[in-house]
């Protein structure tokens, strides 16, 4: 190793702060990751395979233990990606039943509540009247009866806008 490139390299890890994964979405905690990799002009496959594996805790590291476990350098930082999330994210069935039966407002603002059940249906898509009822069934029952009284032509976007 050239004596010159290692304290360029010392400070990009100093620097490089990549958040515990988000086992929730990987494939925003992803996009976060590759920000700051291009930041910091992380270009090399080896290092952002490195620098991914130190941030997975043991229990997603045993998801991925034989592609961690390879070679340095067999497989590419790409397919590592994509096998990452394919093997951490919730599979669509389970996704669509957590919409369609678990999910609440909580102490979430609607909007928010709305972002997530969209994000719930993936590369899936409801009918617009569908995605409103399941939407308005999981406001408290007093928003409920405000908005009964509101056009049916109004927005699930517009409704969303009523509470923020």
């Amino acid at each position: 190793m050239d004596s010159e490139a290692l304290p360029s390299t010392m400070a990009t890890q100093a620097i490089l702060r990549i958040p515990p994964f988000w086992t929730h979405d990987p494939t925003l905690w992803f996009t976060h990751v590759e920000a700051q990799f291009y930041t910091q002009r992380i270009l090399s496959d080896v290092t952002k395979f490195n620098h991914v594996v130190a941030a997975l805790t043991h229990e997603v590291m045993a998801e991925v233990c034989d592609l961690i476990m390879s070679p340095p350098g067999s497989i590419s930082y790409d397919y590592f990606k994509s096998e990452l999330i394919r093997r951490t994210t919730d599979s669509q069935q389970k996704r669509l039943h957590q919409l369609l039966v678990e999910e609440e407002l909580g102490d979430r603002k609607p909007s928010q509540l709305l972002r997530h059940m969209k994000l719930l249906m993936g590369e899936n898509s409801l009918p617009p009247d569908i995605l409103k009822q399941l939407f308005v069934n999981r406001l408290p029952s007093s928003i409920q009866m405000i908005l009964a009284f509101l056009n049916d032509s109004t927005t699930i976007d517009e409704l969303t806008k009523l509470w923020t």
